[in-house]
């Protein structure tokens, strides 16, 4: 009996119904997976599940459609989906006529009752939605999610762009804040150069009309001749008067060229805001650009369809 037992029966179980069987092709590729020995005889029964799973993420405007397909054997009277063998099978692995001379092995499990399969089902969508997690791409900072079929550099290159855009309207904001205060110091520095241009020719014709008036006479006068002392003292008094207007005249000149200068050093600290606090906004947003994770979606019963649950014999 031990022998006969081993050796399996050659009547098929009973199946309940509905439950499509098929026979796994000794040539699909996938066989050994699952402890498949061609030409074998022995059938083992072992179920083929086909599943369609479905990853939603609504923030990320995200619908990504996925198979899942595997088969569960040797059958014990449970059935663990976590013990499933995921294979890439197709239609055309799995034959509806048995191999000639075929001994089916007994099997604890329930096949031939609904509730077997309905339960399996059930424990299915369990484990595919604590086990099967959907990883995409996600940009926290520009709250960006990767695209189905996305590569990383197109992802990274998605991500540049959007930072990019971000860091143009914060520099506009900034632009447009210190665009009336440069606008006005230009002006300004305009105003007191040409001041200071003024000053500065107002202060060599001075300088010219003072040297033709005294540079002959008075030197001439003090130090030559026998004039009078109250003469003398009248060039003397002329003479101071002129130095007194050039004095003045460069006076006047130098603190025109120093207002410039001053509001010139004022436009370009302001110039200087501006080009460092652009080069802290490109940086900020570049550094956004480049934190990139990972974000799971994970998958809801109601995502899950069982598209194929059959009972499969596999030659062992």
């Amino acid at each position: 009996t031990g022998a006969a037992s081993e050796a399996g029966s050659v009547r098929p179980p009973k199946i309940a119904d509905g439950v499509a069987v098929r026979f796994i092709d000794p040539a699909a590729p996938w066989g050994a997976a699952v402890g498949l020995v061609p030409g074998s005889t022995r059938l083992q029964p072992g179920i083929a599940l086909r599943v369609g799973l479905l990853f939603t993420e609504t923030k990320a405007d995200l619908r990504v459609e996925d198979e899942w397909e595997a088969v569960l054997t040797p059958l014990g009277d449970f059935v663990d989906p976590a013990d499933a063998v995921r294979v890439d099978h197709d239609d055309r692995d799995f034959l509806t006529e048995p191999p000639a001379d075929a001994h089916y092995l007994a099997t604890a499990a329930r096949i031939d009752t609904k509730t077997f399969y309905s339960e399996l089902a059930s424990r299915l969508k369990e484990h595919l939605t604590s086990s099967e997690v959907l990883e995409v791409p996600f940009n926290p900072g520009l709250k960006l999610w990767g695209r189905p079929g996305e590569s990383a550099e197109e992802f990274a290159a998605r991500c540049d762009a959007a930072a990019q855009t971000a860091a143009d309207a914060e520099s506009e904001k900034l632009r447009a804040r210190l665009a009336a205060r440069i606008d006005r110091l230009r002006d300004q520095v305009a105003t007191a150069e040409q001041k200071a241009a003024g000053a500065q020719a107002a202060a060599a014709d001075a300088k010219g009309t003072v040297g033709i008036d005294t540079a002959g006479s008075l030197l001439g006068t003090l130090l030559g001749g026998r004039s009078r002392t109250r003469g003398l003292a009248t060039s003397a008094r002329k003479a101071m008067s002129g130095r007194e207007r050039i004095n003045r005249a460069n006076q006047r000149a130098d603190e025109a060229a120093a207002a410039a200068q001053t509001k010139a050093g004022d436009l370009a600290e302001v110039e200087a805001e501006l080009a460092e606090q652009l080069i802290a906004i490109d940086d900020k947003w570049q550094a956004v650009a480049a934190e990139t994770s990972t974000a799971e979606v994970r998958l809801r019963k109601t995502d899950i369809s069982v598209r194929m649950m059959s009972l499969v014999w596999i030659p062992v």
